[in-house]
C-alpha cells in the first residue's frame, strides 16, 4: 500500500524530462531480480537481473518462451558489457566503438557471469548497448545489464507501447516503465563474432554492407555471412494468421490477391503491400469483395503496429507482400519470422 492508503501501481510513468530519481522503482526492481518492462530504441522489452537464476526462469515462464532461445543483455555501456563476455575480439572492439549505443547486438563468448539457462545452454551471449537514455540509466544505476527480450507473449505481435505489454503480462510484471510509444523501428542486427567469419543471425538496422565496409576500413575480415530468415516454429499464433509472399512485384501482388480471395469466407483479409509492390498495383485491379479485402501500405517500422491493430479488429488473415529487392529485405525478414507460411515465386504455395 502507498502512503495515501491506495494500492501501489506497478506502472512507473516516466516524463520526457525524466531524471535518475524518477527511475528508482525500476532500478530497485532490477537490482532485486524482479521483472520489468522497459523501452528501447526499437520496441518495449521485458527483462530481469541476469545474476538471479530464478528470475531468469520466471521471465521464460511469463513470456512462454522456448527455453532454447537465448535472452539478450542490454548493457549501460561497453565497460559493463565486458564483464559478461570472456573474449572481446578486435572486430568486436571496433564495431562496438562504431555502433554502440545503437542497433547492433554482438554474439560473443559468454563469461561465467552469464547463467547457462539464460542462453539456452550455449557458450555465447548476445549483448548490446541500446540507444535509449532510460534503459541505459536503469542498467547503470542497478550496476547490472538487463537480460531481456521483446515485451510480448511468444507468438504474439511485438509491442511498441507500454499498454501492449500490460495487455500481455498484467500483474506478472513488477514494474512497467512508460516512455510513450517507441519508434517501432527496425530491430538490432544480430552479429555472431564467434565463427571464422562474422555471421548475421538476424538482419536489422545495420546492414551487412555497413559492417563489411567498417571492418575493411580497419584492414579486418572482409566477408560477412548472413542466415536466411525462417518461418516461425510456432504452429499456432494468438493473433491473425500471417502469410508472407515474396517475389517479383507483379507476380507477388497477383499471388497475394488470389490467396486473399480464397480466404474471404473465413473473415476479413488484410493485404499489406511494401512500397515496391504498391508501385505495381493499381486500385482498379483489386476488388475489395464488399469490404472483405483491405489493402494497406506497410513499412518495416510499422509492421508491428499494423499487426497489433489487426488483432484488435479481429482480422482473420493477413498477407504481407514484398519483393525480393534489397529495399524490402528488412520488412520481409520481420514478416517471414512471424509468419506461419511463406509463399515464393519459385515454390508457389497456398493456405492449408
Amino acid at each position: 500500500m502507498s502512503d495515501n492508503g491506495q494500492e501501489d501501481s506497478p506502472v512507473v510513468v516516466i516524463p520526457s524530462t525524466s531524471s535518475v530519481a524518477d527511475l528508482g522503482p525500476a532500478i530497485r526492481a532490477l537490482s532485486q531480480g524482479q521483472l520489468i518492462v522497459f523501452p528501447t530504441d526499437t520496441v518495449y522489452g521485458i527483462g530481469t537481473n541476469p545474476n538471479f537464476e530464478l528470475s531468469i526462469h520466471r521471465l521464460y515462464r511469463a513470456k512462454k518462451r522456448d527455453r532454447s532461445l537465448p535472452l539478450t543483455l542490454h548493457a549501460a555501456d561497453r565497460q559493463q558489457a565486458l564483464s559478461y563476455v570472456s573474449g572481446f575480439s578486435q572486430e568486436a572492439e571496433y564495431l562496438a566503438n562504431l555502433f554502440w549505443p545503437g542497433q547492433l547486438t554482438l554474439v560473443l563468448p559468454r563469461s561465467v557471469s552469464v547463467p547457462a539457462s539464460m542462453v539456452g545452454g550455449l557458450g555465447t551471449v548476445g549483448i548490446r548497448v541500446p540507444d535509449h537514455d532510460v534503459v541505459r540509466a536503469i542498467a547503470h544505476e542497478a550496476g547490472v545489464p538487463i537480460a531481456g527480450t521483446s515485451a510480448n507473449l511468444s507468438g504474439s505481435t511485438t509491442g511498441t507501447k507500454m499498454s501492449h505489454a500490460m495487455d500481455d503480462f498484467g500483474d506478472v510484471v513488477d514494474v512497467y516503465v512508460d516512455c510513450g510509444a517507441t519508434s517501432g523501428g527496425v530491430e538490432s542486427t544480430v552479429l555472431d563474432l564467434t565463427s571464422d567469419s562474422p555471421r548475421i543471425i538476424r538482419p536489422g538496422a545495420i546492414s551487412a554492407d555497413q559492417i563489411r565496409d567498417a571492418l575493411l576500413a580497419e584492414g579486418l575480415i572482409a566477408e560477412v555471412e548472413a542466415e536466411p530468415p525462417r518461418v516461425s516454429k510456432l504452429t499456432v499464433h494468438p493473433g491473425p494468421r500471417l502469410v508472407a509472399v515474396v517475389g517479383a512485384p507483379e507476380w507477388a501482388a497477383k499471388a497475394a490477391y488470389d490467396l486473399a480471395v480464397a480466404q474471404i469466407d473465413l473473415g476479413p483479409v488484410w493485404l499489406l503491400f511494401s512500397s515496391e509492390i504498391a508501385q505495381s498495383v493499381s486500385e482498379r485491379d483489386l476488388d475489395d469483395h464488399e469490404g472483405m479485402i483491405v489493402n494497406r501500405l506497410v513499412t518495416a517500422d510499422r509492421l508491428y503496429e499494423i499487426l497489433r491493430e489487426a488483432e484488435g479488429r479481429r482480422v482473420g488473415q493477413i498477407i504481407c507482400v514484398g519483393s525480393s529487392q534489397t529495399e524490402d529485405a528488412i520488412l520481409m525478414d520481420r514478416a517471414i519470422r512471424r509468419a506461419s507460411k511463406l509463399v515464393t515465386e519459385s515454390e508457389e504455395g497456398s493456405f492449408e
